[in-house]
């Protein structure tokens, strides 16, 4: 899972602000569950996204984007902690939007949003993850919704309130409880407009 928070700057340089994220922690009762971090490439892409989890049945691994010199993903190498790779062929579908192969058999589309970041994870087995966030008339995030279809039907949707807790940190807690909630860092990127 991939979250990006894009807010448009309406100053007189008409930068654009990018709430870029580093990583993000569960938390529950103070103890610390899955970790997903991130880095980019020059250009902003996503470069890493690795996923930690604290459970031994877990394995945790780290999904490498590769691209070609025009900045088109070609590929995602996916490597587990055993040190297994598997490698997924990407194919372009538009701007923002690209499918992945296992083996030539689909497997994964990626929607990105119009700064090249994840938003949506669609399987092929009908697994769907998305995320959307809302802000306030200051283009500050004040909330995120993750919608997860499943094909058995039993689909969630999340609504996460956001809580600033510093200058390069944020809470997303569910409405309904405040024990449990993502900790998440990010950076400020500005973006000439």
């Amino acid at each position: 899972m991939v979250l990006l928070l894009c807010i448009f700057s309406l100053c007189s340089c008409s930068k654009q602000s990018v709430y870029r994220i580093d990583s993000f922690t569960w938390m529950s009762n103070s103890d610390v569950g899955i970790k997903v971090a991130y880095t980019y490439t020059e250009s902003g892409k996503p470069s890493t996204v690795t996923v930690t989890y604290p459970y031994p049945l877990e394995e945790s691994y780290t999904d490498t984007f590769n691209y070609n010199i025009w900045d088109t993903l070609k590929s995602v190498t996916r490597t587990f902690s055993t040190g297994n790779e598997v490698i997924y062929s990407a194919k372009k579908i538009t701007n923002h939007k690209y499918i992945l192969y296992d083996n030539e058999k689909e497997y994964l589309t990626i929607i990105f949003d119009h700064s090249g970041f994840i938003i949506s994870y669609r399987y092929a087995n009908g697994y769907i993850t998305e995320y959307a966030f809302s802000y306030d008339e200051n283009g500050k995030p004040i909330s995120m919704k993750q919608l997860n279809i499943t094909p058995s039907g039993s689909n969630k949707t999340v609504d996460y309130t956001i809580t600033f807790i510093d200058s390069n940190t944020y809470h997303l807690y569910t409405f309904d409880n405040e024990d449990e909630y993502y900790e998440v860092k990010f950076q400020k990127i500005e973006v000439k407009g």
